[in-house]
């Protein structure tokens, strides 16, 4: 399967002008990067709202998804707050994958920083589409 470029992501889209614009690296079943985020993504004054960081974690493990060559929506997502994410810090963003079968993923995911202290972790639970089907009913 062809891998799929979606350039409007929120996450990792480059012609999303409100997005972050992330580029993920990949092992043969993860994905990780390094995070920044600026205050336009805050919650209370300096933390990252939390919907920002779930939505880091849901990412990241459809990167490793996708990676496989496999695209799949979220059915689940379990998710841990550990710590804040701060403004203007850097962290690391990890995926990877625990089980693939017929029609599910499942995936593990976690932010952390760089000396080590757990941000957040989300379990999730993906469904196997094709989404170039999904896009012919529109």
């Amino acid at each position: 399967m062809e891998k799929q470029v979606y350039e409007n992501c929120f996450i990792c889209g480059k012609d999303n002008p409100v997005g972050l614009k992330l580029i993920f690296q990949y092992g043969e079943n993860s994905a990780f990067t390094k995070i920044k985020l600026s205050r336009n993504y805050e919650g209370y004054p300096s933390v990252i709202h939390g919907g920002i960081v779930a939505a880091l974690l849901d990412e990241v493990m459809a990167k490793a998804i996708l990676n496989k060559g496999v695209e799949a929506v979220t059915v689940e997502i379990n998710l841990k707050y550990k710590s804040p994410l701060e403004v203007e810090k850097e962290y690391f963003l990890s995926s990877k994958i625990i089980k693939m079968k017929s029609k599910i993923v499942l995936c593990e995911a976690s932010i952390v920083s760089l000396d080590g202290k757990l941000v957040a972790e989300a379990d999730g639970k993906f469904f196997i589409v094709n989404l170039e089907s999904l896009k012919n009913k529109e």
